[in-house]
């Protein structure tokens, strides 16, 4: 029986999840999606401290606009180091892990959305730019969790379709008498 409603669920199941499906599950359960660390979106350069662009770099680097954008990409050989991809979230503790020299940094001076400083060390100059920030205990962007709630509905799908199969199962063997009652 267990293999014959896995086939079922193979054949039957909906494994398509439309953009309005997540949003609807996500809206309708926000309270559940609270955040246990803190997240952020942002962007960093490192240039050598002597670089001849610090306006221009720091000019781009706070901008939004397409232009700019593929303007930092483009130059990216240019930089010591660099993250440039502002619409991932990424734990803040990662970001701890990878860039040290915030560290030093008391939180309260960079970690508000939109924010931008810059921060000289000996190796070079750090250019950082916080797009946006969800601390702990808010609720998660949609973004973040988008795979998990299409996991969870997903699996919501599942319970109601072996559910649905095992009543039409038990249903055709009370019909067929294959089926008794202690």
């Amino acid at each position: 029986i267990n293999t014959f409603k896995e086939a079922l669920i193979k054949q039957k199941l909906d494994t398509v999840v439309q953009k309005e499906q997540l949003l609807a599950y996500y809206e309708s359960n926000k309270e559940s999606f609270k955040l246990n660390k803190v997240l952020i979106q942002f962007k960093f350069v490192k240039i050598p401290k002597n670089h001849k662009d610090k306006k221009q770099w720091k000019r781009l680097l706070r901008s939004n606009k397409h232009i700019d954008l593929q303007l930092l990409a483009e130059s990216e050989e240019q930089f010591q180091d660099s993250f440039l991809n502002d619409s991932v979230w990424v734990s803040y503790k990662k970001v701890l892990k990878e860039l040290p020299v915030l560290k030093d940094l008391k939180t309260t001076s960079w970690m508000r959305p939109n924010s931008f400083f810059q921060k000289y060390e000996s190796d070079g100059l750090y250019f950082i730019y916080v797009k946006e920030l969800r601390r702990k205990n808010e609720i998660a962007p949609l973004e973040y969790i988008e795979k998990t709630l299409q996991e969870m509905i997903l699996h919501q799908r599942k319970l109601e379709l072996v559910h649905t199969i095992e009543d039409v199962l038990v249903d055709d063997a009370i019909k067929k008498k294959q089926f008794e009652i202690y």
